[in-house]
Parts: C-alpha cells; sequence; structure tokens
C-alpha cells in the first residue's frame, strides 16, 4: 500500500471539495441542535448531561471500533482507506481537497442525526423527554467536536499545536494510526473515557505530535 501512499501525497490539489464538505455537515449539525434545543423538555440537570456525554463516548467508541474497524476496514475504501493513507509518520493531509479521507460522508453524518433523533423520538414517547433531549444533543455536539478534532489532528502545524494539551490529544489519536497499535488501541477520538474503561488507552511515548509529518516521496535513481 505504500503506492498508493505515494498516489495520494503526490496528487494536486482536488479543490474545493473537502471545505465543502465541512460546511455541508456544520450546518446539517447546526439545523439539527438548534432544532433539538427548542423542543419542550424539562430543564436538564447536571449530572444528566455529563451522562449523556458519557454515552455519546461509548457510541464514538463503538462505531469506530466494532463498526469502522471491524466492517468496514478495507485496505483500498472506507476506514481502511484512512488508515492506509494516514501512518503515524505521514499524518498530515496535503491539501484541504483531500479532507474527504478525514471527514464523515454526508451520509454517515445523516445516520448519525438519525441515531441522535430517534434517540429523542423513543424517550419523549416513554415520558422521559429530557433524558432523550439530553442525549440527542450529547450526540449532535460530540460527534461534531469528533469532526472539528479529527480534522485537525490530521492537518499541518498550526497555531493550534502550539497548546500542549492540544499536542496531548493528537498524540493520543497518533497512536492510535501507529504500527505498534496495530488500530487496535485509542479508539476514542474526543474523550477516552471508554478506552480507559476497556483498557485499551495506550499512552506511549514520543514527540506528542509536534512534529508534523512529511509525505512519502519516492527517490528517483541517479544517473552517473
Amino acid at each position: 500500500m505504500s503506492g498508493l501512499r505515494r498516489f495520494y501525497h503526490q496528487t494536486p490539489d482536488s479543490g474545493m471539495t473537502g471545505p465543502i464538505l465541512f460546511i455541508f455537515n456544520s450546518i446539517l449539525y447546526a439545523c439539527v441542535f438548534v432544532i433539538l434545543l427548542n423542543q419542550p423538555a424539562e430543564e436538564l440537570p447536571p449530572g444528566l448531561v455529563l451522562c449523556a456525554i458519557g454515552y455519546a463516548s461509548f457510541l464514538e467508541y463503538a462505531i469506530h471500533r466494532w463498526l469502522l474497524h471491524r466492517l468496514l476496514k478495507t485496505p483500498d475504501k472506507y476506514h481502511g482507506l484512512h488508515h492506509t493513507l494516514f501512518r503515524a509518520n505521514s499524518m498530515a493531509t496535503r491539501n484541504k481537497g483531500s479532507w474527504h479521507h478525514i471527514l464523515f460522508s454526508p451520509a454517515t453524518t445523516l445516520a448519525i442525526i438519525g441515531i441522535a433523533w430517534l434517540h429523542s423520538f423513543i424517550l419523549a414517547h416513554l415520558g422521559a423527554a429530557a433524558i432523550g433531549k439530553a442525549l440527542a444533543l450529547a450526540l449532535i455536539s460530540y460527534f461534531f467536536i469528533y469532526e472539528c478534532l479529527h480534522l485537525a489532528f490530521h492537518t499541518p502545524a498550526g497555531s493550534l499545536h502550539r497548546i500542549k494539551l492540544f499536542r496531548l490529544w493528537r498524540h493520543h489519536h497518533f497512536r492510535h494510526h501507529s504500527k505498534r497499535s496495530g488500530g487496535k488501541t485509542n479508539f476514542n477520538v474526543v474523550l477516552p473515557v471508554v478506552d480507559g474503561a476497556m483498557h485499551l488507552l495506550h499512552c506511549g511515548h514520543g514527540n506528542f505530535g509536534l512534529r508534523t509529518a512529511r509525505p512519502t516521496v519516492s527517490k528517483k535513481p541517479q544517473n552517473h
């Protein structure tokens, strides 16, 4: 798969496809968040909100580990392609046009929104509208943050990389892409709560993402 990685890193910028996808997904999340926020429900207790965030962390873990890494991990497409293109030593995307290798597709975004809405709908009809609203809002917010963080982790060094907390966060995701991990640890991108509970939190050692990986470039033989 090294040839595929070289092709990716040497392909010219494909334009505004990536930013348009990010804006489209963000608008979807924002619209649903506002609609859910305006739904009538009791005041949300802080403890319920924290439980909802913990549940969102579990759902992220479950989707990432069992759906993306078991059902959709073929080397040349889906999530498998993401791991083929981005290794621990070449994590940064080369251009904005290739953000679609990092971001959720519109279909995946709509599926996440559908899952959140389903929680709200079912629990509201069971007389637990506040719990349904808290879960739905937590899921929408959590996966929007997931998109933003995951994209930031895979972009070249910028102002965010000067913040130590961000570098530590980024390093956590680097470990998920490392050869040693093999994509079997550090499934949580936003909050590694479930990773820790499942004993799959691998911190390790390294430069904490201080260096931006350089694209793999094939060397041409020199004529003597």
